[in-house]
């Protein structure tokens, strides 16, 4: 994971230049290119190292990014902004691996009336979320239901292409399975999360 947020780094650094390029008028409909980091959730595993050390990987880390499009009618205070992405949080070693991978849907709506502000919220429906462990002594699989969680998010835009936004999550994951064998449980695994990200339209 390490190496994926370097990556991420770099092609944010690259795409900077792009967020200052000047729009093209009259322009209501727009592609987005999101990519961003989150934390929090339940803790689902742990692993530990030969030195000792450990590292887990939670229902709300850490990777997100995606693409979609962006609609802001001329003139009015208000955008809509639908995305689809892979939201991931793993640990690697070179015996084994955690990883926790799911697929959101993102249909927010935004207020735009403040200069350089937008302020928005909407329903994030969440894909085949699944918990993948292979490390020594355990290679399980544990899959979760669908599940419809909600975004809240308050942007500030870069340039004319680019918005930084910092946004809160909310959501639960049911169990599905362990290994292909349906369980049942009554306990509920929490995705809630906090993340920064950055938006960029074409």
């Amino acid at each position: 994971m390490r190496t994926v947020l370097a990556v991420v780094s770099t092609v944010a650094s690259l795409l900077l230049p792009v967020a200052n390029a000047q729009p093209a008028a009259g322009r209501d409909f727009k592609f987005a290119f999101d990519f961003g980091i989150t934390g929090g959730g339940d803790k689902l595993a742990t692993v530990t190292f030969t030195d000792g050390t450990t590292d887990s990987i939670r229902a709300g880390g850490l990777v997100q990014f995606g693409a979609g499009f962006l609609f802001q009618p001329s003139g009015g205070p208000f955008a809509f902004q639908s995305t689809f992405n892979y939201h991931v949080d793993d640990v690697n070693a070179s015996n084994g691996s955690l990883r926790f991978a799911r697929y959101p849907l993102e249909v927010l709506a935004f207020y735009t009336g403040v200069p350089r502000w937008r302020f928005g919220a909407g329903p994030r429906f969440v894909f085949s979320p699944r918990l993948k462990v292979d490390v020594p002594g355990d290679n399980s699989t544990v899959t979760f239901k669908d599940t419809v969680g909600a975004v809240a998010e308050a942007g500030y835009q870069f340039g004319n292409y680019m918005w930084l936004n910092l946004r809160l999550t909310g959501e639960t994951y049911k169990l599905k399975s362990i290994n292909g064998t349906n369980v049942t449980s009554d306990s509920d695994v929490s995705g809630n999360s906090v993340g920064v990200n950055f938006v960029l339209y074409f």
